[in-house]
């Protein structure tokens, strides 16, 4: 065996490594649920908190896609299943998977006639 094939065969594990990690890493629970709650805080001015969150898992390969949480106001209307994912481009947070906060708002006090 030369050691220019074994040269190559540790680069490409190396390379398949770091493109598992990439593709399955998302930081826990713990460290986003204070930047959420921040981000829902400055947006809307202290109106919702934050009653569970767990990461949001999607297709086949059980990929990590967001945070899925429930949301509470200080009126105590419920909001479920808000994902949020954190978008690198605007470098802000920002719901996904036809999430929004602002519709089911108002859907939740339409319904309780507020």
């Amino acid at each position: 065996m030369t050691k220019v094939p074994v040269f190559f065969t540790i680069i490409t594990i190396a390379v398949i490594s770091l493109l598992l990690y990439s593709m399955y890493y998302s930081p826990s629970v713990e460290h986003v649920k204070p930047e959420i709650q921040a981000y829902l805080n400055t947006k809307y001015e202290n109106q919702f908190t934050i009653t569970s969150i767990e990461k949001n898992h999607v297709g086949l390969f059980y990929r990590v896609a967001g945070y899925k949480m429930d949301i509470v106001d200080v009126e105590g209307i419920e909001l479920k299943g808000i994902i949020m994912e954190f978008n690198s481009d605007s470098k802000k947070w920002a719901t996904m998977s036809g999430s929004n906060i602002d519709r089911q708002y108002k859907e939740e006090k339409k319904k309780r006639g507020s």
